[in-house]
């Protein structure tokens, strides 16, 4: 399996990238320091508290994300973004597993092996307690509400409902939609497996992001690929294989300055490529692309959205 990772990261050690197994696919970042960039990020969120309706928009948004990556469904008189996302440090981390088998199964179904069945996507994030007693609340709440019972995984206790399962260890709360997947994180925090952080592409990555940014999303395209590959009935030689094979990294980062929004998307090329389609790609890459309306046009570059597999690769649908 691999993952799709949304992270934010502020401490010490153990921080949440911590808990992050190597096999996440993509990695997304909000680096909320001390400083500059809190002041900045504190000044944008208190415009947002001067419009109640906006704030009640986005609070509605994130309990919305919050249910669809973990809880699955709304419960009366649990509202997670009021009685836990205020409790815990917004340097979260989310992973999700099982990606590339879903954006195959989404989007070339007729090229799915027959003998192959599809997982659906895992979700895991980590989260550091910065009010226990609120957090004590709150998942008290949780075992009522969603039935969530006590049971030994793995030789670990684990919080388990119908939708999703959680974990405490130390400071931290550990939430997924498998309890197996929860084990594996606490092994990677304890150092029994690998984590992202211990990648040389994820490395190379960081270096290379934004100086300034409060966030980041990285494709970890070596397990995307792999994902990906095993369940569609493609070739080596198809000009999707080879575009895939052909690409080192992706990411984008986010900065807030005074004057707005910085995006800036990464993407590398391996070294020496040969597939036309990437050759083709990469040469028409501008060299100053231009930004989103809603963004200042000199804060923004290379926004890309691939939207038809199957016209851009020339794939053949059986």
């Amino acid at each position: 399996t691999g993952g799709i990772i949304y992270y934010i990261y502020g401490r010490g050690k153990p921080g949440e990238l911590s808990f992050i197994p190597e096999e996440a696919q993509i990695v997304g970042k909000l680096e909320i320091k001390p400083g500059i960039k809190k002041m900045l990020f504190s000044d944008q969120y208190g415009k947002l508290q001067q419009d109640p309706e906006l704030e009640k928009k986005l609070y509605d948004s994130l309990d919305k994300l919050m249910r669809d990556l973990f809880f699955k469904e709304k419960r009366p008189g649990i509202n997670i973004t009021e009685e836990f996302l205020n409790y815990v440090d917004p340097e979260m981390a989310v992973a999700q597993f099982n990606v590339g088998q879903t954006i195959a199964r989404k989007n070339l179904k007729n090229l799915i092996k027959p003998d192959v069945k599809t997982d659906n996507i895992i979700s895991l994030g980590v989260f550091h307690i910065n009010n226990k007693e609120k957090t004590d609340e709150f998942f008290k709440k949780v075992e009522q509400s969603y039935g969530a019972v006590e049971r030994e995984t793995e030789g670990y206790k684990i919080f388990i409902s119908d939708n999703f399962s959680y974990y405490f260890y130390r400071d931290f709360v550990v939430i997924s939609s498998r309890p197996e997947v929860i084990v594996l994180s606490i092994k990677t925090v304890k150092k029994e497996h690998k984590s992202i952080l211990t990648q040389e592409n994820f490395q190379l990555y960081r270096k290379g992001h934004v100086k300034d940014a409060i966030g980041f999303i990285y494709v970890n395209l070596n397990y995307l690929r792999q994902d990906f590959c095993s369940v569609i009935r493609l070739s080596e030689d198809s000009n999707l294989v080879q575009f895939l094979n052909s690409l080192k990294l992706i990411g984008t980062s986010i900065a807030i300055y005074p004057t707005g929004v910085f995006i800036q998307t990464l993407i590398m090329p391996e070294e020496n490529i040969t597939s036309p389609i990437a050759v083709m790609y990469f040469s028409q890459i501008p060299r100053e692309p231009k930004s989103l309306r809603f963004l200042p046009e000199d804060n923004t570059s290379n926004v890309i959205a691939f939207t038809n597999l199957v016209e851009l690769f020339q794939i053949s649908v059986e």
